[in-house]
């Protein structure tokens, strides 16, 4: 019994070495071709700097008659490979005034935009900069690498999106955008405005940003001038959907004009009546403004909400103030009939809050911010990644009804309205 409890034994340690030992030589495989693989790549960068000399050169050990240039012995060059520099050892090659030939080859491996995408691109798929090393491919034990370490990497990143941060500022609007989305959100103590167009086939594109608040006439005012500046026609902009500050709401009639219609965010307007009310009271007065909402008919929407405030007048002034406070713009796609899956997308500035959690997930693991022109670098990194996975809204196939309704005049005269509800 003893014996064959020992051979078990000695059988499962045996099964366990062989197993460690095979882990083993996976792991050691894995880095060999790993390593094999830079180490190709290096090679076939030699060869290409190689191919070049020759071609100005000649080849090796031929006495060429009306040559310009020859070989001069060789030297190291730092080279972009994988995110990160490189130096290998390479040829060289002079004039025949001695002058050092500058090889096209080495110009075009020596790009640091090449660094510095590769390096964007970790960032924004989420390695920080302490793990940006251990995200690149292995290197050959002998070779020198540098330009990868936490500071340089920081460093080109706030190098190349502030670039890029100013490029895309300074882009020309061309396409034209008939619903216009404003609204302001707070990030790291920094209040950022974010512009979203949407074009008549209902995609999105982000327009621009600006360092402020939507309560602020000025902030607002230049935001979209610089907008109109860069190409957007203030002429076809027939719908603009606002967080419910006044200063935006100010500044839209400034810029664009009268008549541009606005869509106050019901979301916000929710919000502003809730702020008012006690806990016990915020569940009933919210679904009841949800179902105004939700109403189909404008008439029974708007009748809905002037009933609900009246019932809060009795108990909560201040919130029956805040709930009538620009009611209907809060209703203008009722009134002009736009409903189903276009109402509910454009009711509301939710297409913005949803880039904004984009953002917010984007930037979350950034521990030290140091101003406002970090914090536009980082909102623009997080919008650039964010637009990678932009669909048409919902409901697009009906913008087009939309903007007929608008141009038609398609609403409701309240005064007529207010009459129809003191003869009930």
């Amino acid at each position: 019994m003893k014996k064959r409890i020992t051979s078990q034994k000695r059988k499962q340690e045996s099964i366990a070495a062989c197993q460690t030992e095979e882990s083993g030589i996976q792991n050691l495989a894995k880095a060999g071709m790993l390593e094999f693989v830079m180490q190709a790549g290096i090679q076939s960068v030699l060869d290409l700097i190689e191919e070049e000399i020759t071609s100005l050169c000649g080849e090796r050990y031929r006495n060429i008659v009306g040559r310009t240039c020859y070989r001069w012995g060789s030297t190291e060059s730092a080279v972009v490979m994988g995110g990160k520099k490189i130096m290998v050892k390479r040829s060289r090659a002079r004039d025949l005034n001695k002058r050092e030939v500058q090889l096209e080859t080495i110009a075009a491996l020596q790009d640091t935009e090449l660094l510095a995408e590769r390096q964007l691109e970790q960032m924004l798929l989420g390695v920080s900069t302490r793990k940006s090393r251990r995200s690149l491919e292995a290197v050959p034990t002998e070779e020198r690498v540098f330009s990868d370490s936490k500071s340089s990497v920081s460093r080109r990143f706030v190098l190349k999106t502030s670039r890029m941060l100013q490029a895309w500022l300074q882009n020309k609007i061309e396409d034209e955008y008939p619903i216009l989305l404003i609204d302001g959100t707070v990030f790291k103590q920094t209040t950022v405005i974010i512009a979203l167009g949407i074009r008549m086939d209902g995609k999105k594109q982000v327009l621009g940003l600006w360092n402020g608040s939507t309560e602020n006439y000025h902030v607002c005012k230049d935001l979209l001038a610089d907008l109109v500046e860069r190409g957007m026609s203030a002429e076809k902009v027939r719908l603009a959907v606002l967080d419910g500050g006044k200063a935006i709401r100010k500044a839209v009639n400034a810029v664009l004009g009268e008549r541009v219609l606005v869509q106050r965010c019901q979301v916000h307007k929710m919000a502003n009546v809730m702020g008012y009310l006690s806990e016990e009271m915020q569940p009933s007065v919210r679904r009841a403004m949800k179902d105004a909402y939700a109403a189909k008919d404008y008439k029974a929407a708007r009748r809905l909400l002037k009933n609900l405030a009246t019932t809060l007048a009795k108990d909560n002034e201040q919130a029956a103030k805040s709930l009538e406070e620009g009611l209907e713009e809060t209703l203008t796609l009722h009134r002009i009939g736009i409903d189903g899956a276009l109402r509910r997308t454009l009711s509301t500035t939710n297409l913005i809050e949803n880039l904004n959690g984009c953002i917010k997930r984007h930037t979350a693991r950034v521990r030290r911010w140091q101003g406002a022109n970090m914090v536009l670098r980082w909102v623009y990194s997080g919008v650039s990644e964010a637009e990678k996975g932009f669909r048409r809204i919902k409901g697009y196939k009906e913008i087009e009804k939309l903007i007929w309704y608008i141009d038609r005049g398609q609403t409701f005269d309240e005064k007529l309205i207010d009459k129809d509800e003191d003869a009930a």
